[in-house]
This record gives structure tokens, sequence and C-alpha cells, in this order.
């Protein structure tokens, strides 16, 4: 019953996020933005500060309830397609040095792009501190929602599944795999954008501009669905987190760059934008 309407919402849901993602970045060259070093501290420390309470912040719940727990029809679709064995399913990237692996290659992507290191000097610090509210956002939202992970539903659940220094590792909403995974990959396909129309001829950027966010996101799709074929997150897990890290990566690149638009001064607009440009 829910096979044809699920597939037709997921070619609309990925086919329109590719035609925004391939004419987000035809505006003009990004500039560095212009903010004042307090700006930028405030920046920096607001990060930090957040993630030092979602580390701080105690989960009041003593376990996960996960029996009785009804899943819905499209997570149960998902789960009966990427998840076809019984118990639990480990691949390469199901452990915290996964979840890490891809914010880590990016920064050694934005790393050679800019030999001189003068604008990676402005990448690394609003990169992390990216990094570092994804991974604030996704626990405090997780020690909120309760939500059981789907092998704990089954009642499988893994090692670390539910321990007492940190019960919300049993925690399903949202996956902090695939918010950091999309994070990065916004930032990065933005950045990779910013440098081919800088440096490439108009031919060289009309096929990387299609090839830059293919492999961004592609990574960042499969590491999601990674995810549900382990067993340890259902697909709203991974839809959430996703949409929740391509936000925050929005916000982190246009913190650090900023397009100009027609006539205003950089020190007029507002520091805190979320937009896309689209010609």
């Amino acid at each position: 019953m829910i096979a044809q309407p699920a597939r037709r919402l997921i070619w609309i849901l990925v086919g329109g996020l590719t035609c925004l993602l391939c004419e987000a970045a035809d505006a003009q060259v990004a500039v560095p933005r212009a903010l004042s070093d307090g700006e930028e501290a405030a920046v920096y420390a607001g990060s930090a500060g957040l993630f030092l309470v979602s580390r701080l912040a105690r989960d009041h719940a003593d376990s996960v309830v996960a029996s009785g727990y009804r899943v819905n029809a499209l997570d149960r679709w998902w789960r009966d397609r990427l998840h076809r064995g019984d118990g639990l399913t480990g691949n390469f990237l199901d452990n915290n040095r996964g979840s890490a692996a891809t914010p880590l290659a990016a920064t050694l992507i934005m790393a050679g792009l800019d030999i001189d290191q003068r604008e990676f000097g402005r990448d690394l610090p609003f990169f992390v501190s990216g990094v570092l509210t994804t991974k604030a956002v996704t626990d405090l939202t997780k020690r909120l929602a309760h939500r059981p992970r789907p092998c704990c539903v089954e009642g499988i659940c893994p090692e670390n599944g539910n321990t007492d220094d940190d019960p919300s590792h049993g925690h399903s909403f949202f996956s902090g795999h695939a918010s950091s995974a999309f994070y990065t990959a916004t930032f990065l396909n933005l950045r990779l954008r910013r440098e081919m129309r800088m440096n490439w001829t108009s031919d060289e950027y009309r096929i990387g501009r299609v090839a830059s966010p293919i492999l961004c996101f592609g990574w960042a799709g499969f590491v999601g669905l990674s995810r549900i074929h382990a067993d340890r997150h259902f697909f709203t897990d991974v839809l959430a987190g996703a949409l929740a890290g391509t936000l925050v990566g929005e916000l982190y690149y246009q913190l650090a760059y900023e397009s100009p638009d027609g006539g205003m001064a950089n020190d007029e607009l507002p520091l805190f934008v979320l937009r896309i440009p689209i010609n």
C-alpha cells in the first residue's frame, strides 16, 4: 500500500533538492564576510558554549522505553528494504569514527584547495564551530525526544545502546551520522563551488557545478542510508538529521562568506541570514 506513494515522495524530494542545490550556487562569487573580531569571537564562543551545554545536560530518562513502541509505515517500509537480516548489521561507518570521518575528510579537502593557507585559516574555525553546533543540536534533541533505536524496538540493543553514563546512546532521533554528513556536505559543496567560480573556465564550471553536489550529497545520503542498513536509525531519524545538518551548514558558511547583493555594502548585510540566492 505504501510502496508507490513512498517512491513518489522520495523522487519529489530528491529531485527538488537536487535542482535547488544545482541552481543555488549560480549567484555571484562569495566573498569573505567582514565580521569584527568581537563578532567572530561571539560565533566561536556560542558554538563552544552550546556544545558544552549538550555535554553537561543530563538525560532524565532512566532508560529508553522500547516495549510497545509502534513504528510508522514509512519507517517500516525503509527498514524492510535496507535492513533485511536479523539483528544488527554492522558496517565500516557504524561507530563514532564513522561519524567523524566525513568532517575530517572535508577538512583535508579544504586544506588542499588553499595551498597558501590564507582562506583555510578562515574556513577551519567556522567549519569546526559548525561541527560543534551540529553535534550539540543532535545530542540535545536525542535527550528530549527519547525515541528508541529500531534495533531496541526489536529487543536487540547494541552494547553501548543504553549505558549508565550516557543513556542518550540508546536514542534514535535524530541521526548524528546524518546530521554530521549533511552539515559537511553543505559547507564543502558551497566552498567547492566558490573555488570553481573563482578559478575555473565557464566550460569547466558547467561540469563542476553539477559534480560537486552529486559527490558531496551523494556521500552524505550513503552515510544516512547506512544507518538504516545497520538498524541504528529509522528513515525519519536520517531525514531530520539531514535537514538539521543542511541548515547548520548553510548558516555557518554564510557566516564565513557572503554573496554581494545589488548595491548593498558588506556592512549593511544582516549577520545571521539564511538565504539561497537563485538567479
